[in-house]
């Protein structure tokens, strides 16, 4: 399911869920600096797999998902590298999103009182997504974030 060709272009394969926390897809993404353009595309499905309407989303997240429970602290990036990353570096629920993954955001068991920290990227296009998130997390309480801050950086 998986060709050859693909393991060594596309290195991090990324299960995809549902709002229900359900894996429904793959997503293989290259570790490459995106400069480098011997590689036309930095990210890869599966022939019939797709990604719209599916998230990111950790074993945590997966479990707020599938079960409704409160969470103080939500934390929603932007693509692939930011999800892995603030998997490694925090314990709580991390959701990355994709351009066509934001409006599935608004179907999450959002409650009242819970911080949904988004950490796009701070260029046009982050603003763009922060925007629609916030939008899209219910009761919660939207905060613009980043990932350097929230990891202690100055």
């Amino acid at each position: 399911w998986w060709p050859g060709k693909w393991v060594e272009q596309f290195r991090l394969i990324f299960s995809l869920v549902d709002f229900r926390g359900e894996v429904r897809s793959l997503l293989g993404r290259t570790w490459y600096d995106s400069t480098i353009k011997m590689y036309k595309r930095k990210t890869n499905v599966p022939i019939s797999y797709t990604t719209n309407g599916l998230l990111l989303a950790n074993q945590k997240a997966r479990e707020w998902m599938k079960h409704k429970h409160f969470e103080e602290h939500v934390l929603i990036t932007e693509g692939e590298m930011d999800y892995a990353t603030a998997c490694q570096e925090v314990d709580t629920i991390v959701i990355g999103i994709r351009s066509g993954s934001i409006d599935v955001v608004r179907k999450l068991p959002w409650k009242s009182d819970m911080k949904a920290h988004i950490m796009t990227d701070w260029d046009e296009k982050g603003e763009k997504y922060a925007k629609q998130l916030a939008e899209n997390v219910g009761r919660a309480i939207p905060m613009r974030a980043d990932l350097h801050s929230l990891l202690g950086g100055e």
